[in-house]
């Protein structure tokens, strides 16, 4: 086998999946790695494949702690603008196999903790209407 499919067959071990045939273009989502899967099976490949992952910045490319719903720390570039989450693809990672360490030309950036998103913004808001109103009907009756 080459290193397209020991990576492959890897990528399927961690997720108990099957390449779904984005993997060119996303890998660890392909397979539906994120979070501390995603950590785990580069973990994995450091190891089987001799690569020094120390110039990979996980968190440009997902967030190691929790699904890239959750981002907490987000990559803003000089001009303000958020970088999104750059996908690591199986050329990427073959290439890094190949060259043994990771290779990736990272834009200057510095780290902003990312904003709630409107949606929790909104539970919120909802929630607290919620319990003020049930404070007042406990007032009243009570």
């Amino acid at each position: 086998m080459g290193l397209h499919e020991d990576i492959l067959s890897l990528a399927a071990e961690f997720s108990g999946t099957k390449p779904n045939g984005t993997e060119q273009s996303d890998l660890l989502g392909a397979f539906g790695l994120d979070g501390a899967d995603a950590t785990e099976f580069l973990e994995a490949y450091l190891e089987q494949f001799n690569v020094d992952l120390s110039d990979l910045r996980y968190d440009f490319h997902y967030d190691a702690n929790e699904p890239p719903h959750g981002r907490r720390l987000v990559p803003v570039g000089c001009d303000g603008n958020v970088f999104p989450c750059v996908p690591i693809t199986l050329t990427q990672l073959v290439a890094a196999a190949e060259q043994g360490s990771w290779q990736f030309d990272y834009p200057d950036y510095t780290w902003r903790t990312a904003r709630p998103s409107r949606l929790s913004v909104m539970i919120f808001a909802v929630s607290l209407l919620f319990f003020v109103s049930l404070y007042s009907f406990l007032q009243i009756i009570g």
